[in-house]
């Protein structure tokens, strides 16, 4: 793992309690809007790229056959995974890699993809 991973990794597990309720990544209104916009339907497979602590799950994880979340920082998939599990579901999440996407497969396809 190079040094600038590490140092990010640090980072984002120092701030993830706080990150998971700044109010600019959970006011209720955009994320109502963003919902909107996006559209989600029952069928579809999510990928939320970068997905933190889960901020975005609560939000469309619902709507979906399946919600996943991938991100860099363990932490922060810890804190996505406890915050669908108190709200009643489980998500499907992709620990740390260089790419996190990288642990992605086309067997079954994505169908929509949110950050």
């Amino acid at each position: 793992m190079h040094e600038h991973d590490k140092v990010m990794i640090e980072q984002w597990t120092a701030v993830v309690d706080r990150y998971a309720v700044a109010s600019h990544v959970s006011l209720p209104g955009p994320l109502g809007t963003f919902l909107s916009a996006v559209s989600p339907r029952k069928e579809e497979r999510l990928l939320d790229a970068c997905c933190g602590p889960g901020n975005l799950t609560g939000t469309f994880a619902p709507h979906v056959r399946e919600y996943i979340g991938v991100d860099f920082t363990p932490a922060t998939l810890k804190k996505a995974s406890a915050r669908a599990a108190d709200a009643g579901f489980t998500i499907g999440v992709r620990a740390q890699a260089t790419n996190p996407l990288s642990t992605l497969t086309a067997e079954s396809p994505l169908t929509a993809i949110v950050t």
